[in-house]
C-alpha cells in the first residue's frame, strides 16, 4: 500500500465512496467515522471509529504501509474540529507524508458551523503547507472537484506537462527570472510535487523527443514546454537531483547539446549543487564545445566559470 485516502466525518466518507471504482491499486481507503451507521455503509477498504480505545494503535499499523496519506474533510463537520489535530499529530510520529484537502461552501447558515469552519481552517493553515480548500456552493460540484484532485495524486510527468500545457500553468521560475509576482506559480508548484517517483520519471522520460539535434533557444520562450517543466521541476520539488544529472551525463548523446547547454545555465548555475556535480558538467560541455564548436555552449560554460 503506498497511498492511503482518509475521509474524515460524512463529508469525507462521501468522497472515499465516489472514488472506489475510479482508483487504482496504488491507493488504498479508510473511513475515519464516530457515525456507526455511516461507518457500516462506507465502502472503504478500511473502516475506524475515532472514538474506540485502540483507534491510535490500528491506524499506526496502516500508516506503516503507507508513505503518503491524503485526508478528505468537510472543514464545517464536527469530526474535522474534533479529530483534525490529533490525526495530524499520528501522522507526523509515524513520519508519512500528508496533503489535506478541505470542503468549504460559500454558504453555511447555521452559526455553530460557521464557527467549526473557521477553527477547522485555521487549524489546518497552522499544521501544514500542503493543503487545498474546495469552496462551491453546489454540492455536487465540490464532490467533483475532491475527486479529480484526488485523482492527479497518480500523476506522472507526461502527466502534469500535458496539463499544464492545456492549462496554461505559470511557470516563470523555469526561466530563471523568479517566482511569478502574481500566482507564484502555485498552481504549477502543487501539480508536480504530487508527480508519484519523480526521480525515475525523469530518467525514463525520451530527452530526444523534446529537442532535435539543431535546436537553438534565444531565450527560454524558444524551449519546448517540456524543457521547461524539467527546469521548473529542478527549482520546486525535492528529490535526489544530483543522480539524475548523473545519469544524464552518462547516458544522453552528443546529439543532446542543447539540453546540456539548457541544464548547465538554467539549472546548475542558478541552483547549489555540489563542486563534483558543477565540474563533471561543465567538463562534458567543454568536450562537445570542442567537438562541435557550439558558440552558445561555449558562452553558457563562461558565464558560469564568471563570479557573477
Amino acid at each position: 500500500m503506498k497511498k492511503l485516502i482518509i475521509g474524515l466525518g460524512g463529508c469525507g466518507n462521501n468522497i472515499i465512496n465516489l472514488l472506489q471504482d475510479k482508483i487504482d491499486d496504488s491507493f488504498k481507503t479508510l473511513s475515519i467515522q464516530k457515525d456507526l451507521q455511516l461507518l457500516a455503509i462506507s465502502q472503504a477498504n478500511f473502516k475506524l471509529n475515532p472514538k474506540d480505545n485502540d483507534f491510535e494503535k490500528k491506524l499506526n499499523t496502516l500508516l506503516q504501509y503507507s508513505n503518503k496519506v491524503i485526508l478528505v474533510l468537510g472543514a464545517a463537520g464536527t469530526s474535522s474540529l474534533l479529530y483534525f489535530e490529533n490525526l495530524v499529530v499520528i501522522f507526523r510520529k509515524n513520519r508519512v507524508l500528508f496533503n489535506i484537502i478541505a470542503l468549504q461552501s460559500f454558504r453555511i447558515e447555521n452559526t455553530n458551523k460557521q464557527e467549526i469552519s473557521k477553527k477547522t481552517s485555521l487549524l489546518i493553515r497552522q499544521y501544514t503547507k500542503n493543503y487545498e480548500f474546495i469552496r462551491e456552493s453546489n454540492p455536487e460540484k465540490h464532490d467533483i472537484k475532491a475527486v479529480n484532485l484526488i485523482l492527479e495524486y497518480s500523476i506522472n510527468l507526461r502527466g502534469a506537462i500535458e496539463k499544464i500545457k492545456e492549462n496554461k500553468l505559470c511557470i516563470s521560475d523555469a526561466y530563471g527570472i523568479g517566482s511569478c509576482s502574481t500566482c507564484g506559480c502555485m498552481e504549477a508548484d502543487r501539480l508536480v510535487k504530487k508527480i508519484e517517483n519523480i526521480e525515475d520519471e525523469l530518467i525514463q522520460f525520451n530527452i530526444d523527443d523534446i529537442i532535435s539535434e539543431k535546436a537553438y533557444f534565444s531565450s527560454y520562450r524558444d524551449m519546448p514546454i517540456e524543457l521547461n517543466v524539467i527546469i521548473f521541476i529542478y527549482y520546486r520539488v525535492t528529490f535526489n537531483k544530483e543522480k539524475v544529472l548523473n545519469f544524464w551525463l552518462e547516458n544522453l548523446k552528443d546529439k543532446n547539446i542543447r539540453f546540456f547547454d539548457v541544464i548547465l545555465f538554467y539549472v546548475l548555475k542558478q541552483k547549489p549543487f555540489s563542486e563534483n556535480i558543477k565540474n563533471k558538467w561543465i567538463k562534458r560541455c567543454e568536450s562537445l564545445v570542442e567537438k562541435y564548436n557550439d558558440r552558445s555552449l561555449r558562452e553558457t560554460i563562461r558565464y558560469c566559470k564568471s563570479n557573477d
